[in-house]
């Protein structure tokens, strides 16, 4: 990612949709604009986010290929203490610890309409020849979710 360069100019609009709480250790939150969670900032003709920014303000420059992660997971949050140089895979490996954004497989997935005890009944009718698109039919699932339960590619054998 390029360098961010700021002035003084682009300080005084940071800081002002910066809500900075009296305790200055909790989130300092970005009250700007915000895509899919993420302050964003235009400085110039570059859009950055804030948190990069907040970063570079604060710490320094960011080392060259890392990222910001947040300590609080708070997408929108810029206070330096809760930022942190690392790699994607940092950033991959922490989200998977926290137990964030993981696909959660079989009922354990709040989207799935199957029940575990709905898989031995699938595929005995299966085995019986019944085709996958009746057999979807019944169970309120696609064709493709019962191929995929015919091929091992979803709740495992």
């Amino acid at each position: 990612m390029a360098k961010i360069v700021w002035d003084r100019k682009v300080l005084g609009r940071f800081l002002s949709k910066l809500n900075i709480p009296e305790d200055r250790s909790n989130c300092w939150l970005w009250e700007g604009a915000i895509t899919e969670g993420y302050g964003k900032i235009r400085i110039y003709y570059d859009l950055v986010f804030v948190h990069r920014l907040a970063y570079t303000i604060f710490v320094g420059e960011i080392p060259e290929s890392k990222c910001i992660l947040h300590s609080c997971d708070i997408r929108n949050c810029c206070n330096p203490t809760h930022l942190f140089p690392g790699t994607h895979q940092d950033n991959m490996r922490d989200m998977c610890n926290k137990c964030k954004n993981y696909m959660k497989l079989g009922e354990d997935n709040p989207e799935s309409k199957l029940k575990n005890k709905d898989i031995p009944k699938i595929r005995r009718m299966l085995s019986c020849g019944y085709p996958q698109k009746h057999i979807g039919k019944v169970f309120g699932v696609s064709c493709s979710a019962i191929s995929w339960i015919k091929c091992g590619k979803s709740w495992e054998q």
